[in-house]
């Protein structure tokens, strides 16, 4: 994880819950993101934009997949597989 990976190299860090302010500046930050790289404003309207942004990934892997952060394991181990089914599922 990015956590062991800075603390092997000597950072101190430490888990926190963003909220308040914040918390809407980072969902702000995200949504502003996700037009810049062509998901439509529409389909970000919804509370659920995480599933939104790995549904609109999963229309055309071969040009989005990179916009998947690389190093996050868990995309292709859990949600590459659940983005893919979600997708076709609603073809």
């Amino acid at each position: 994880s990015i956590r062991r990976h800075l603390r092997d190299r000597g950072f101190d860090v430490e888990e926190v819950e963003i909220t308040g302010e914040l918390q809407e500046m980072v969902e702000r930050s995200y949504v502003k993101w996700c037009k810049e790289v062509g998901v439509p404003a529409e389909r970000l309207e919804d509370k659920k934009r995480f599933w939104t942004l790995l549904e609109w990934v999963a229309e055309k892997p071969k040009i989005r997949e990179k916009l998947v952060k690389t190093g996050w394991k868990s995309w292709k181990q859990k949600w590459r597989e659940k983005a893919f089914k979600k997708r076709f599922q609603k073809d």
